[in-house]
């Protein structure tokens, strides 16, 4: 089943757009005191998965306002999240090569 504009958007759009609107927020009211800026996404972003483009799509903008955060000064950490078989996995982007080499991924 191919994805229409619309279902590209139903799904990329509201998860990208509030994280742009979080991260306007805290850079105008908490610049000074926000510790943590923290996004969660799936694997999806980075190594891509059938029938998903849109939320990939969405995920690797949500990466994107990290890395803009982090070259500004700013708190902004993106974690994936995957499942594997029983149990589901968090890393940071920094660190997923290495727990996808470990576990044969």
């Amino acid at each position: 089943m191919a994805l229409t504009e619309q279902d590209f958007k139903d799904v990329a759009e509201p998860k990208y757009t509030s994280l742009i609107h979080l991260d306007q927020v805290t850079r105008s009211k908490c610049k000074d005191t926000l510790q943590y800026f923290v996004a969660f996404s799936s694997l999806a972003a980075g190594r891509g998965a059938t029938g998903q483009s849109n939320y990939s799509w969405a995920n690797a903008c949500m990466e994107r306002v990290c890395v803009l955060r982090k070259e500004a000064g700013l708190p902004g950490e993106e974690n994936y999240i995957f499942y594997t078989s029983d149990k589901y996995c968090l890393c940071e982007m920094s660190n997923i090569n290495r727990h996808l080499t470990r576990m044969q991924i």
